[in-house]
């Protein structure tokens, strides 16, 4: 069975951050969405209900998934270089 899927949620995740220099940064991970094709395998066969032993669940192909980081008290993808990296990193 094939599912396409969107989910679009909005979470209150914050990061607790270690960088190379030593400081702690707080980071917020919110607007978190995904988009894609959800593969459910229902196998082996049995002969009870509910007339299989597992599920298998799996992405048919590469998701899409979106969300916004920010600097607890500043936008995140303000600080040079850090939005092409990311946005290049999050699918």
């Amino acid at each position: 069975m094939e599912l396409d899927m969107q989910w679009d949620g909005n979470p209150n995740i914050v990061l607790d951050i270690q960088t190379t220099l030593g400081i702690s940064l707080p980071v917020q991970v919110k607007n978190i969405g995904f988009t894609g094709t959800l593969r459910l395998l229902f196998k082996p066969l049995v002969a009870e209900l509910p007339c299989f032993g597992a599920v298998c669940v799996s992405l048919r192909e590469k998701s899409k998934v979106d969300f916004t980081l920010k600097v607890v008290g500043g936008e995140m993808t303000a600080i040079p270089g850090i939005s092409d990296a990311i946005e290049g990193n999050n699918t």
